[in-house]
């Protein structure tokens, strides 16, 4: 877990999270593209645009007196088959399935360029939930 201002705690896929502390938090899950190799890192764009907007002293009044935890699924395996013979893509998925349950807000991004098949998948996991937001450029 990282805290990033006195109102963001970003949380990763090693973490869990304590649910005694979560109750006081909006927990905002990121759903969308992680292609491999790819030098845009549209998860660190977005969370470093939360923190500008919920910073206590200059962030927007009407959101800086809440406290908000980025759920990101972003992580470097070292392993990218994708397999359910492989440990490092099981326990990912897992860790999203659990995050997408717990959270408040699911953020789903796609991406014009990705060739990854994962923002679709997390969509259709969360589309019935009533707690996703749609970005998609065209």
């Amino acid at each position: 877990m990282r805290q990033i201002n006195e109102n963001l705690l970003e949380l990763n896929v090693q973490d869990s999270l304590d649910e005694s502390l979560s109750e006081n938090y909006l927990k905002i899950f990121l759903s969308g593209p992680i292609d491999l190799n790819n030098t845009f890192d549209w998860h660190s764009k977005f969370i470093s645009g939360v923190s500008r907007l919920v910073d206590p002293k200059e962030g927007d009044p009407r959101l800086n007196n809440n406290k908000y935890i980025i759920l990101n699924s972003k992580i470097d395996i070292s392993n990218p088959d994708i397999s359910l013979e492989n440990p490092e893509f099981v326990s990912k998925i897992q860790w999203e399935l659990q995050m997408i349950d717990k959270s408040d807000v699911i953020f789903c991004n796609f991406l014009k360029k990705s060739k990854s098949p994962f923002g679709m998948n997390g969509f259709m996991l969360s589309a019935m939930s009533n707690k996703i937001i749609v970005r998609c450029p065209e």
